[in-house]
């Protein structure tokens, strides 16, 4: 990716987590993820520390890179700036679209089905 890009995403932020009550589990901390489409990719956005946010590239191609951000709306920010960016030296005609919208990303494991 290009290195403004991972310049703009060197700075802290601050994760959220999603708090569930589950019968017999109690309060259980999942991490935030978020997810949307940017060209050919399917983005995934996940809070994987205080100030950290992992941002994975999910299409034909996979490709992987941690973001340090001052809060979510900069992680999204910078994730949409990186993807951008590696879209353009894919195809010089991509054009970043006005908006972008980020949804929840719902994940399951052995232990919860979401």
């Amino acid at each position: 990716m290009v290195d403004a890009a991972r310049a703009h995403a060197g700075n802290y932020s601050h994760a959220s987590g999603i708090l569930l009550a589950s019968c017999g589990l109690g309060l259980l901390t999942l991490p935030r993820k978020l997810t949307t489409r940017l060209g050919p990719y399917w983005l995934l956005l996940e809070a994987s520390g205080e100030s950290t946010w992992r941002l994975q590239l999910l299409g034909d191609s996979h490709h992987e890179a941690e973001i340090t951000a001052k809060g979510e709306e900069e992680a999204k920010d910078a994730a949409v700036e990186a993807t951008v960016a590696l879209l353009k030296e894919e195809n010089p005609e991509f054009r970043e679209p006005a908006k972008v919208t980020w949804n929840p990303a719902f994940v399951s494991d052995n232990r919860l089905n979401l």
